[in-house]
Formats: C-alpha cells, structure tokens, sequence
C-alpha cells in the first residue's frame, strides 16, 4: 500500500490517510479482504506518530472502508455499492427487456408497438381504435396523420414502408385499421397474410397548394426537405402540373450548403410541417432566405373526397363491431 505525505498540505495527515486508502479501495488497487499494515508498522513507515494512523484507521472502520479485528489485523472491507434507486431499476429492467426482444430478431420499430400496445392495455384503452399509417417517408406520414387522427378514440402509429413490409406479421394482427397511399397498397397487400384490414387512400395537392405554384410563373424551384422518396413524391406531382423540376434542384435536410442551395433559388417547396425534420439552424436559414424575398411554399397533400369518406364508413364500421362486443345484445 503506497501512501505519500505531503507535510506542507493544509490537509490533516490523518485526512490524507483516509482519502488515499479509500481512493485505492474503490479504485479497486485494494482488493476486498486485504490485509492492511497495522497501526505500529504504517505509522513506522511513514515516520509519524501511532495515534494518527490509528486516528486514520478508526475514520476508515466509520465508513466502512476496512473493519479492524481483534487479534487478527486491519483489512480491506472490500468496494461499497451504492444501493440502485428505482428509477436506476427500472432503466436496468428496460434494457434487459430490450436486449432480449433484440435478441429474438425484432427490430426497434416493432419493440416500440409492442410497449405502446401494452401500455394501451395497462391504461385501459383497449376499446379504442388502432390505426396504423404507412408510407415511404416521414413526411407523408406526418401529413397523413394530420388528417386523419384528432378523434378521442383513434389512436394512430406511424411506420415506414420498409419497416411496415418487414414486420407485417407482427404487427398487422393488432391494428383495427392499416392505411396507406393508393402507390403502396399493392406492396404492402401481397406482404400481409390477411390484408382484410388495409385500405388504401389517395392524396392529392390542397388548392392553396396548386395556386401558389401557378402564381411562381418563371420563378427557379427548389424542392428542400428530410427524405428522398418526399422530395421525388414533390418533384413528380409538380410535373403533373406542368412544372418541371430538376433532380440538382433537390436539397435535404442534414447535407452541407443549404445557404448557398437557397441562394441560387427564387422560390422553395416545403413539407409544410418542415421545422419539426430540421434542425435549429436549417430553419434559421429558410426564414432568413423568406426575410429576403424568397417564396416558402408548404407543400401540401389532403385526402381526396372518396377517401374520406371510405375512411369515415371503415371507423364507423369498426365501432359498431367494437360495440356489439362490449355490449352484446340480449337474446
């Protein structure tokens, strides 16, 4: 056990005692049950009086840091674990459970559903209605669910096709409802086994989107937003119109240059909930570039009428038969 002195600290010796034994100790240079030097051999070692380190020793034992025995020696009473809280339980609970579910092949996405189905259940909210909404890219997704949730007794999860396409199985037996866009209905059907409660729905640009764009005439278009497959979902629709724009005229959020992408542009298409896939100063730069003339375009989708209402007689429908199991009719 190598202990230093320094005569000239302001520190106690008995105090510089202590703190370098209980550094060794939980630093793990002491093993549990190490026999310490006794009283008489420190104190002749480092050439100070008995009564200091027996001083040192007696503030050690207080702390069970090492624990003194009559007739046998002085020794270590070994690292002290500091008693986990609840909250240090319960991350250490999660994280056994989720090794384990990883484990068992499924990805974070479905680990995810899992817990949100479950509390559901602890919550008691099994009597709602599940819908779970697919599309290629966050920001249709986003879109969708604006449009589609917002009633106390719907409750939707968003996924990704990708993600949708590999874990159809688990998770297409929980939801009442599956929507997604008329482009991926056929993809995701041939993936599930009983597509009996996918619907698929048609979005179209809003008006206030389709008027903005005729107003730009000549204006040079950007398109800027978080994932590839929106921006091309943008590009496309914007070539239906009429309007074509390039595949350099793309820019996402996340890249390097957006002030100099914005500068070459007149006019900029957006998800109109953009602010939420970019960071602070992304969206510093697009309202700088709007505070210098530049057009800020949300581009955005709304259900098509017969959409609507397909979706609205579905909810109606799952409802009725929600209802007929919680209150069956008396015979």
């Amino acid at each position: 056990m190598q202990i230093k002195i320094d005569r000239d600290s302001r520190q106690t010796v008995y105090m510089q005692i202590v703190e370098q034994v209980s550094a060794a100790v939980e630093g793990g240079q002491l093993a549990p049950d190490t026999r310490l030097p006794t009283v008489r051999e420190l104190a002749d070692s480092l050439d100070i009086a008995r009564g200091t380190v027996k001083h040192a020793y007696d503030e050690l034992e207080k702390r069970g840091v090492i624990r003194m025995i009559q007739g046998r020696g002085t020794f270590v009473h070994g690292r002290r674990e500091r008693p986990l809280g609840k909250k240090e339980r319960a991350m250490q609970a999660i994280g056994a459970l989720f090794e384990e579910l990883g484990s068992l092949g499924f990805s974070p996405q479905e680990i995810r559903i899992f817990l949100s189905l479950k509390l559901r259940e602890l919550e008691e909210l099994g009597d709602g209605i599940l819908i779970f909404l697919v599309d290629c890219s966050p920001e249709s997704l986003a879109m969708l669910e604006g449009r589609l949730a917002g009633q106390a007794d719907i409750e939707t999860y968003r996924m990704l096709l990708d993600e949708a396409l590999a874990s159809s199985e688990n998770f297409a037996g929980q939801a009442d409802l599956i929507v997604t866009t008329a482009t991926h209905y056929v993809q995701l059907r041939d993936a599930m086994q009983n597509p009996d409660r996918l619907m698929q729905v048609v979005m179209t640009p809003t008006h206030e989107t389709i008027v903005d764009l005729a107003k730009l005439g000549e204006a040079k278009l950007g398109i800027v937003c978080a994932s590839e497959r929106f921006a091309q979902v943008i590009r496309h629709s914007c070539e239906a119109l009429g309007i074509n724009i390039g595949e350099e005229s793309i820019f996402l959020f996340g890249e390097e240059g957006l002030e100099r992408f914005l500068e070459t542009r007149d006019a900029i298409l957006l998800p109109p909930n953009y602010l939420r896939f970019c960071s602070a100063s992304e969206g510093a730069l697009l309202s700088e570039a709007h505070g210098r003339g530049k057009s800020l375009i949300p581009y955005e989708y709304q259900l098509d009428g017969g959409s609507l209402l397909m979706f609205k007689e579905r909810i109606a429908s799952i409802r009725r038969q929600k209802n007929r199991l919680i209150r069956p009719e008396s015979r």
